[in-house]
């Protein structure tokens, strides 16, 4: 942090290869987004982390030993097919999840699931993981199934495309 009326350390801290400094006052939202980028989802880090037992992206943090999610610190209670489905999306984060590989995710039993099976039960994950006014993460793919972005993470509003909605797929 550089204090006001220091301005001029800013190229000295450039040149001296730090990558990031704030000039006091900082605003909140520029330090959050910072953390939460570099601290709670790190660029082309791996998502385990602790024994690796614990998964993290998007200020998501499921650990799969106590079947336990938190968003933002915030506890979400999931039921045990939103949580497979998280864990799977989590373990796949930003690649696209077919709907035939989130119910092999979803319901390992192998029972007959329909795709809009899979719709209802992504539309309960968003609900839940929408505490704290976080963005939505889960991005509806069309025509193909979903995935976990977390790229929008400066943005307040949700995605248009929600799970109950006719995709085409």
């Amino acid at each position: 942090m550089i204090g006001p009326g220091a301005e001029g350390r800013f190229i000295d801290l450039l040149k001296a290869g730090i990558d990031e400094n704030f000039v006091r006052p900082v605003a909140p939202s520029k330090l959050l987004g910072f953390l939460r980028d570099h601290i709670l989802c790190r660029p082309g880090s791996d998502a385990m982390a602790i024994n690796g037992h614990i998964l993290a992206y998007a200020g998501i943090e499921l650990n799969t030993n106590r079947h336990s999610v938190k968003r933002f610190g915030i506890d979400i209670h999931l039921g045990p097919i939103e949580f497979r489905l998280l864990q799977f999306l989590m373990e796949n984060r930003e690649l696209a999840c077919s709907r035939a590989q989130l119910i092999e995710a979803g319901w390992p039993e192998r029972r007959f699931v329909d795709a809009k099976t899979v719709n209802v039960h992504i539309g309960r994950l968003r609900r839940a993981l929408s505490v704290a006014n976080g963005p939505d993460v889960i991005r509806t793919v069309r025509s193909s199934g979903y995935m976990l972005d977390g790229s929008n993470q400066e943005q307040s509003h949700h995605e248009p495309n929600r799970p109950d909605e006719e995709t085409g797929g």
